[in-house]
């Protein structure tokens, strides 16, 4: 499920839910007066959950689980207001820690969408200031940019879980990219990643999404036989790039690069197109140290 979808999923739960138990509270608050107290605290509860600390929201739903309890033991052994505790008592005592829940998915929801957005806007910011102009790569390549890729990769994830196909995210990328950079200029940094480019499309020619996204990463979405061939893929791709050269400005001689590549599994559900990316970018980091 998309993350878009599943924050509306959410949110028309919670309708559904207060919509119940509002048609629950007008059917039984002549017979039972204080639920229109409970039902004030269940909401109140859901409201909790999305704004504070999952902890937090278990504390006070426990409290207010317990208030409840001893409200029943009191009308029950000393005012003798009931006779036993029926369905209505039961009900309120599963209310309220569903909607705590529901509140607290929510927040994780757009938390975890955020913080991706968040993470991935503030690492482009920081590659657009190191260079006056940022890089594209052009359109017959194949190669879409990062938020294309992003919409993609989203619709990739979902379309995988409804057809139960297996998906992996690789990046490739060129090891010391600003270094690269200060050292042959834009120009030929400009000229290298096409080269780049063409040089995936010839190895692996089978891939569809693919994206240049920033600081000399490149990004392919695997699935069948792309996956099945991948690590093959990247001893080939490791081959032909050594043998790449570029030519220093002032004829100074040539220097090869070297790639460095991730490949995360994207799981069936639970992670979102942003968290599988900056997994993968986090493993990069983690091959170069």
């Amino acid at each position: 499920m998309k993350p878009s979808d599943r924050l509306y999923a959410n949110i028309f739960l919670q309708v559904l839910s207060i919509g119940f138990l509002t048609l629950y509270l007008i059917m039984t608050s002549q017979v039972y007066p204080t639920n229109t107290l409970w039902f004030i605290v269940a909401v109140l509860l859901g409201v909790f959950g999305y704004f504070r600390r999952t902890d937090h929201t278990l504390m006070v739903t426990f409290f207010v689980i317990a208030v409840y309890g001893c409200s029943i033991i009191y009308q029950l052994y000393v005012r003798n207001h009931i006779a036993t505790v029926g369905w209505n008592e039961l009900i309120w005592l599963l209310c309220f820690p569903f909607f705590s829940l529901i509140g607290g998915i929510s927040k994780r929801g757009v938390q975890s969408k955020n913080k991706g957005r968040s993470s991935l806007i503030s690492n482009r910011k920081d590659s657009e200031s190191y260079m006056d102009e940022p890089f594209v790569i052009a359109e017959s390549l194949g190669f879409v940019n990062h938020d294309v890729f992003l919409r993609q990769f989203e619709e990739a994830i979902f379309m995988g879980v409804r057809n139960k196909r297996k998906l992996s995210l690789m990046i490739v990328e060129i090891n010391q990219f600003h270094d690269f950079l200060k050292e042959y200029g834009y120009e030929q940094t400009q000229l290298f990643l096409e080269k780049v480019a063409d040089l995936i499309n010839d190895i692996m020619p089978e891939v569809e999404v693919k994206a240049y996204l920033e600081d000399g990463q490149f990004a392919m979405l695997l699935s069948g036989t792309e996956r099945a061939n991948s690590s093959i893929a990247e001893l080939w791709l490791d081959d032909h790039f050594n043998s790449m050269l570029l030519t220093r400005p002032r004829g100074k001689g040539s220097v090869t690069a070297k790639l460095r590549h991730s490949k995360v599994d994207c799981p069936p559900h639970g992670m979102t197109c942003y968290e599988i990316l900056e997994k993968a970018q986090q493993e990069l980091k983690f091959s170069a140290e």
